[in-house]
């Protein structure tokens, strides 16, 4: 018996094997990519199919060598055999690939501010969720324009487009790569530093206040910035830091000469009693 099944699986020839490499393929990029990931879409449905219709052939190859008495396929047939199986895999793999950056493409839209090409509320409040869930250790910058609405109020609502734009840009200069800098409302922005203590978060602050100050607009004016902090110990969820974070930032407003205040207490507390 062993013999007979060499001499029948000896008659495929190479187009076949690379037909059921093809095949095998499709199905591991489906089970190891697509499935544990992937969100629902039009291209998910696609390599579905892609994938039953894969593991179909794969199951009639299975079953043309597990049958000593069915004569294996000649080249004639295994040709077009091969060259449909390759096509529609190529076709599968081109719409999906098409899908894939359309999603990719609306995804950036949903979580990106147009006007400053920061992340916008949502990817920040995303990203800040995931810090607090992994217990990371992170400072919250939260940012305020000083003299924004007068810039509005007296050169339009142009100038304070380009005043945000620009701010935006000193916001992306003073943040690390792994950092966060996002527009979260009209002129207010957050930063979110990871690893980073005290005196780094007011670091920050003070190069980006320095920044927001030399940003050129018309009629010479100029903005300000006020900041308050916060760390993940000054709140329970990401709600109560961003809170504090803001509660902070007001406090500063209201101070003359000072332009940081610390939600309080920066240090970690100690444990409540249960």
């Amino acid at each position: 018996m062993r013999g007979a099944a060499s001499v029948a699986i000896g008659q495929y020839d190479q187009l076949v094997v690379l037909a059921v490499i093809v095949a095998l393929l499709v199905n591991v990029f489906f089970l190891f990519r697509i499935v544990p990931w992937s969100r629902p879409g039009s291209w998910r449905r696609i390599w579905i199919l892609a994938a039953i219709a894969s593991f179909m052939f794969i199951l009639s190859e299975a079953a043309i060598l597990g049958d000593l008495h069915l004569e294996a396929l000649d080249t004639a047939h295994q040709v077009p055999l091969f060259g449909a199986l390759l096509a529609g895999a190529a076709g599968f793999f081109l719409v999906y690939t098409d899908a894939y950056r359309a999603a990719e493409r609306s995804r950036v839209l949903a979580l990106t501010d147009m006007l400053t090409s920061l992340p916008n509320r949502r990817a920040f409040e995303e990203r800040l969720k995931v810090a607090f869930e992994k217990g990371e250790r992170f400072a919250l910058l939260y940012v305020d324009l000083d003299g924004f609405k007068q810039v509005n109020d007296r050169c339009g609502h142009a100038a304070g487009d380009i005043a945000l734009a620009r701010v935006g840009g000193v916001l992306r200069q003073c943040v690390r790569q792994a950092d966060m800098a996002a527009r979260v409302g009209g002129d207010e922005f957050c930063l979110l530093l990871l690893g980073a203590d005290h005196a780094t978060t007011r670091f920050v602050a003070d190069r980006v206040l320095r920044g927001v100050r030399e940003i050129e607009l018309p009629q010479a004016m100029r903005i300000g910035a006020s900041f308050g902090i916060a760390s993940e110990a000054d709140g329970r969820d990401p709600e109560e830091v961003v809170a504090a974070a803001d509660a902070a930032m007001y406090r500063a407003k209201r101070q003359e000469g000072e332009h940081i205040a610390t939600a309080r207490p920066f240090e970690r507390p100690e444990a409540r009693p249960a």
